[in-house]
């Protein structure tokens, strides 16, 4: 066993090793932190073909995050009752479990959409969100202990999550791009992919980080500053002690992200500075949590959009099928394949509120000002309007 005298830096003592090996650990780790929501989130193409009239792309988000913030908060008044190693591993298997019945519920549900399956996608999110409540406040913590190279490469790992996400989303999209039901067969390929993962992350905490070399002498000084967090820690090591305007948005949010990345990072990692173990696991947990809580509060707000545009659910509830319009009133076995589909002269929208609901409902992919899909076009040329039909030899199904 080793321990380090409390006024000494446990970096004058002779150097540890695996101090590398700990910065790669840190990096998947903060890797799983979110892996398995961004999962979520870089498939909401497939969610919003499966619930086109919920707004997955903000409930989902919206469900999420009141659960993080809120596991993370109580974390953060117990943290010094909370076995820290516990509360992180039961945060990984909670990322595996969660993103396992992403899957299960998909092959439960086979692929269709309703009620149902989406409260059940909701209370996955919720799941994901209680999960990082778990690992991320505790990982701040139990990594404020240690040299700031550990944190730095745990934030730099959340930070790349959303990247790495979304480069493996393009992938297994490609994969199945030219197969029958090959949204549903990326989404689920992606989930499995983020349910290996969170297993991974697990391992990795549970019986490979707390074997390193400088993780045990960190842990050491910190239960002999009084730390109570870190006892099992130590115990699982074998060791018993205590538009013109696109340039210019495009350039603000690069400074979100800065914000959001650099900054985050160097005051997470500059505060627990000059404190013991004790001090520095709470500063860990409470910059976790104010983080998390604006991000929270970002989410809340992004609804602020819905004002201005007069929205309120009976509305966005109404079937496309129901439209008063007849050129967007269709049935589904209307519906046939249309490959490319262009347009000379002028056309205006018959209604652009109708043509969305029909492009979420639908799957509807937008090609300059015409609404094009595989099964449809809705144009509308003065005052005819039509439902173009590839089956039909002068390829309009209905014209008015």
């Amino acid at each position: 066993m080793v321990l380090v005298h409390k006024d000494e830096n446990p970096s004058s003592a002779a150097t540890p090793k695996g101090k590398y090996w700990g910065i790669v650990i840190c990096w998947l780790m903060g890797n799983g932190c979110l892996f398995g929501f961004n999962s979520m989130l870089t498939t909401l193409d497939y969610y919003m073909y499966l619930f086109p009239k919920y707004h997955p792309a903000r409930v989902i988000f919206l469900t999420y995050q009141p659960f993080v913030l809120t596991t993370t908060a109580i974390f953060t008044y117990y943290e010094a009752k909370v076995n820290t190693r516990r509360r992180i591993l039961v945060g990984y298997t909670l990322f595996f479990l969660s993103s396992l019945a992403v899957i299960l519920l998909d092959v439960a549900t086979s692929g269709r959409g309703g009620v149902a399956p989406f409260v059940g996608t909701c209370i996955i999110s919720a799941s994901f969100g209680v999960a990082n409540g778990h690992v991320q406040g505790g990982m701040s913590g139990d990594l404020a202990l240690m040299c700031p190279e550990f944190l730095q490469s745990f934030y730099a790992g959340i930070a790349a999550s959303g990247a790495l996400t979304s480069t493996l989303r393009f992938i297994t999209k490609a994969a199945f791009e030219n197969s029958q039901d090959g949204l549903r067969k990326g989404a689920v390929l992606f989930s499995a992919i983020s349910c290996f993962f969170g297993m991974i992350c697990a391992v990795l905490y549970a019986f490979v980080f707390p074997k390193l070399s400088i993780v045990n002498l960190y842990r050491s000084q910190a239960a002999f500053d009084g730390s109570l967090t870190v006892t099992a820690d130590l115990a699982a090591a074998g060791i018993q002690t205590q538009s013109n305007l696109v340039g210019w948005m495009i350039l603000l949010t690069s400074f979100l992200g800065l914000s959001h990345g650099y900054l985050a990072v160097c005051v997470i990692t500059e505060a627990p500075k000059g404190y013991k173990g004790p001090e520095q696991n709470a500063f860990g947990n409470l910059l976790a949590f104010s983080l998390l809580g604006g991000i929270f509060f970002g989410a809340v707000l992004d609804w602020l959009w819905l004002i201005g545009k007069g929205w309120n659910g009976q509305k966005q509830a109404t079937s496309v099928a129901e439209h008063k319009n007849p050129a967007i009133r269709m049935r589904e076995a209307e519906l046939t394949n249309v490959r490319w589909l262009g347009f000379l002269g002028s056309y205006k929208f018959i209604d652009e509120e109708a043509l969305r609901q029909a492009m979420l409902a639908y799957g509807v992919v937008t090609k300059t000002k015409v609404f094009l899909s595989r099964q449809c076009a809705f144009v509308e040329f003065g005052s005819a309007a039509g439902v173009y039909d590839a089956k039909k030899e002068s390829g309009w199904s209905s014209f008015q």
